[in-house]
């Protein structure tokens, strides 16, 4: 055992998200913890503008993590919405071969980027039917 722990304590775990500073709230019925924080707290809204890109919703190609995260740390994404006022300019590289392309979306995909947490991939399809 590690330090004066006693062997009949359990783990000790996080109650401030690593991030953010904010505390953990654990939803009724879940067995995870989540950051509540979702309008400040940098790895939920990358997520969810990964998740707004992701080929199962926009389709938006060659923009992934690694792209939004380089992004977020220049300051030119905050939330989806700033994605449609990026410039070109903005976004082509030193070596301007950086480009987005979006693909026409069917309606489930437009309901999927609602982002309601664990059920948008299935609630599109289900009223898209």
């Amino acid at each position: 055992m590690r330090g004066d722990r006693k062997r009949d304590q359990g783990p000790e775990f996080i109650t401030r998200c690593p991030e953010c500073g904010a505390e953990l709230v654990r939803y009724e019925g879940e067995a995870a913890w989540y950051c509540p924080n979702d309008t400040a707290c940098p790895p939920q809204i990358k997520g969810r503008i990964e998740h707004y890109i992701s080929r199962r919703a926009m389709n938006i190609d060659s923009l992934g993590p690694e792209t939004v995260d380089d992004y977020y740390r220049r300051g030119l994404i905050r939330d989806v919405a700033d994605l449609y006022d990026i410039q070109v300019q903005q976004i082509n590289g030193e070596d301007g071969t950086r480009e987005i392309r979006a693909k026409d979306s069917p309606l489930d995909c437009r309901l999927r980027r609602s982002s309601f947490r664990t059920r948008g991939v299935c609630l599109g399809h289900t009223f898209c039917r």
